[in-house]
C-alpha cells in the first residue's frame, strides 16, 4: 500500500507516494540526488537550479548506463564460458574431450579468464 515519504532535495520538501517497503530506499536515493546536485551547485554557483537538475539527472542517467553495460558485458562473458564448459562436457561425454578440455574449463573459471 502506498504510503508518503517527505524528501528534501536542494532546500525543497517534496511527498513521494511509495510501497512501505520502499520507504527507506527511496529517501537513500533522493539524499543520493541531493548530495549530488549539492556538489553541482558548489562546483557552479551561477547555475539555476533547473540546470542543476537537468546536468545531475544526466549524470547519473550517465552512470546508469554505464552499471548496464558492466553488467552486459560481465553476461555476455559468462555467457561464453558457459558455452565452453558446455562443449568440453558435451564432449568428455561423447568421449571425444580433447586434450586440452580440462584447461579450457580451468581457464574459463578463473576470475580474469586466464590459466592457472
Amino acid at each position: 500500500m502506498p504510503t508518503p515519504v517527505h524528501v528534501e532535495i536542494l532546500d525543497r520538501t517534496y511527498t513521494l507516494r511509495v510501497d512501505e517497503d520502499n520507504a527507506e530506499r527511496t529517501r537513500r536515493v533522493a539524499d543520493k540526488v541531493d548530495g549530488r546536485m549539492r556538489a553541482f551547485q558548489r562546483q557552479h554557483p551561477e547555475q539555476a537550479k533547473l540546470t542543476t537538475a537537468i546536468i545531475t539527472a544526466l549524470a547519473l542517467a550517465e552512470d546508469l548506463h554505464a552499471e548496464r553495460e558492466k553488467r552486459e558485458a560481465r553476461a555476455d562473458a559468462l555467457d561464453g564460458d558457459l558455452r565452453t564448459l558446455t562443449r568440453a562436457l558435451k564432449d568428455a561425454l561423447d568421449g571425444n574431450a580433447p586434450a586440452d578440455a580440462a584447461q579450457a574449463a580451468e581457464a574459463s573459471s578463473s576470475p580474469d579468464g586466464a590459466s592457472t
